[in-house]
């Protein structure tokens, strides 16, 4: 068990950096590091939901791995999560998956 979180396993997924030379927060993205980042993120959806069914996991919490909230790719990357997540779901055993959000405003996209 991990402290107080009273977990058997713990996942951690970490999100990509755009492929850009700009800082990931710059407006300056391109189709080209969007595809890349919309790729690489769906990889790290896959690879939790992978390592969630080989611990025969049945309860996940995840928080959607965006930028920050101004970011022009940040609706994108919400949506992205939010299909790999319900199109991997059921090649796993998980009975609960929770979606944790950084902020409220977060939150309310995601609803």
């Amino acid at each position: 068990r991990f402290g107080a979180i009273k977990s058997p396993c713990i996942i951690l997924a970490v999100g990509p950096l755009s492929c850009s030379s700009n800082a990931p927060d710059d407006d300056g993205m391109t189709a080209n590091s969007l595809s890349y980042t919309k790729t690489m993120l769906r990889s790290c959806y896959r690879s939790s939901m992978v390592l969630a069914k080989h611990s025969d996991l049945q309860a996940l919490a995840l928080t959607l791995s965006t930028p920050k909230d101004e970011h022009p790719a940040y609706m994108e990357t919400i949506r992205v999560g939010l299909q790999t997540l319900v199109e991997e779901a059921p090649f796993t055993n998980l009975r609960d998956l929770h979606l944790m959000a950084r902020s409220p405003y977060e939150a309310f996209r995601i609803v």
